[in-house]
């Protein structure tokens, strides 16, 4: 069992590797950041679960659910945020694509778009695009519905 966050990670990740992404190999999208930023080849993905809002009561029994899904691209080089934009692009498509997931979420919307060089090797980059995944679970679990 899993819960309905853990599960749309899964399938974003698949979303991104099967197929290959044209700008980044599937071994090179990682489910933690700190994996990407060891990776010795650039760009390089990183797909993780954030916050999730207090959930609210749809009908009697269901209850709606938004999961933020952060989503970094990291780059090398004398220009990191150019040779991070056609990955971010691509990724933006994939995720939107299908914005039901195969039927496990009910909405996404785009969030904010951060960019950071502080605190990384001079020459790396990270973008990271943040999507607010809307999903529904029974009252009383943290799984997706049936």
């Amino acid at each position: 069992m899993s819960s309905g966050a853990e599960r749309i990670v899964q399938e974003i990740v698949s979303l991104l590797t099967v197929p290959p992404l044209t700008t980044v190999p599937a071994v090179r999208v990682y489910r933690d950041l700190m994996d990407a930023l060891r990776s010795s080849s650039m760009p390089a993905v990183a797909v993780e679960a954030g916050n999730e809002e207090t959930p609210t009561r749809a009908l009697i029994g269901i209850k709606d659910r938004r999961v933020e899904i952060n989503i970094t691209v990291l780059a090398k080089g004398s220009n990191p945020y150019a040779q991070a934009d056609a990955t971010v692009v691509e990724v933006y498509d994939r995720v939107f694509n299908d914005a039901h997931l195969n039927g496990l979420a009910l909405d996404i919307i785009e969030g904010p778009t951060r960019r950071q060089r502080e605190g990384l090797a001079e020459d790396l980059a990270a973008v990271t695009k943040i999507y607010l995944v809307e999903y529904r679970t029974v009252e009383q679990s943290l799984e997706l519905l049936p």
